[in-house]
């Protein structure tokens, strides 16, 4: 249960096979792409779609049938046309007509997510994050990109990666920072929200960082269901934040003002800029600068991507620089 891979902080790491053969990675993915080629037509959740270009990793650029592209396909993930394709309907003005496609998307997208969900539930966190993506990819595909139902998944894939690393840190400080960032994700479901703030709250208690233990603490009696056994309890860490010292708590330069504040905080004390997590690094952002995605709610640090690329993350939106 979700219950018990929170409570241990489990971690699952990608098994990594080629990792220490990346020339044997390389062929693989060669082999992988051998007869994919751009310009061929391959089949791609049920649609016939035309290969754009391929990478030196093997993804694949797709044109769909309604004209819009899609970016960073695994070409595991498509077939060959074999035979002759359905034929595809056509609108009064002789374009492909996106609606069955759309569908397929949407029936993709939602089983996928429902897949992630039951793979979390169980403990499963290295699948759930394989179905996230899958999700996000299908969504991606869509012409109105479904926003919401995006945003929901990002935050679910950042939740997957952040459990993957808490067990790999030895720092009770670090994990406690770690559970600051799971709390504070927006659009996760009731049952895993209150888990994530069980989480952070028994990592600051445990951290002796009670100021901020004790804003967890309120979050979960105020602000989801409880029993009484379970408002009992928390009524009791509450009180036992408000009547403890804190620890030292760690501070960093606030990377719009340079005040020294505790990311720990939702906000810095001396001009309210939140701290921001780097999706793809899992690391705190400590410059003024930095990348955004156009289109969901993922940040990165200047390293790990370039502007105008397709946000890893969501697969829908572009990196910019803010």
């Amino acid at each position: 249960m979700l219950r018990s891979l929170v409570g241990s902080e489990m971690c699952i790491r990608d098994s990594g096979e080629n990792e220490e053969n990346p020339s044997a990675a390389a062929a693989e993915g060669e082999e992988s792409t051998a007869w994919v080629q751009e310009g061929d037509q391959v089949v791609h959740l049920g649609s016939v779609v035309t290969v754009q270009y391929v990478n030196r990793k093997g993804d694949l650029d797709l044109r769909l049938p309604d004209g819009s592209s899609v970016y960073g396909v695994a070409s595991s993930s498509v077939e060959q046309v074999k035979g002759t394709p359905s034929p595809v309907k056509f609108a009064a003005s002789g374009t492909p007509s996106p609606e069955p496609v759309v569908k397929e998307y949407k029936k993709t997208a939602r089983e996928k997510k429902e897949e992630a969900l039951q793979h979390l539930d169980t403990g499963d966190i290295k699948q759930a994050a394989v179905c996230v993506d899958e999700a996000l990819r299908a969504l991606s595909m869509l012409p109105n990109r479904l926003s919401d139902s995006c945003r929901t998944l990002v935050c679910y894939r950042l939740m997957t990666k952040i459990l993957a690393v808490l067990q790999g840190q030895k720092s009770l400080t670090a994990r406690a920072l770690y559970s600051c960032f799971l709390a504070n994700l927006p659009a996760l479901e009731a049952k895993h929200k209150k888990l994530v703030l069980r989480t952070a709250l028994r990592l600051h208690m445990q951290a002796s960082f009670f100021s901020v233990a004790e804003r967890f603490a309120v979050t979960l009696l105020e602000g989801t269901e409880v029993d009484t056994e379970e408002h009992t309890k928390l009524a009791a860490n509450l009180e036992q934040c408000r009547s403890s010292q804190d620890a030292s708590i760690p501070q960093v330069n606030c990377r719009q003002c340079g005040t020294a504040t505790s990311p720990f905080l939702p906000s810095c004390v001396g001009c309210e800029a939140e701290p921001l997590l780097c999706w793809e690094q899992l690391k705190l952002i400590g410059t003024q600068q930095y990348f955004h995605c156009d289109f969901c709610i993922a940040v990165f640090g200047s390293e790990p991507v370039r502007q105008s690329q397709v946000c890893p993350a969501c697969h829908t939106g572009y990196i910019q620089q803010r």
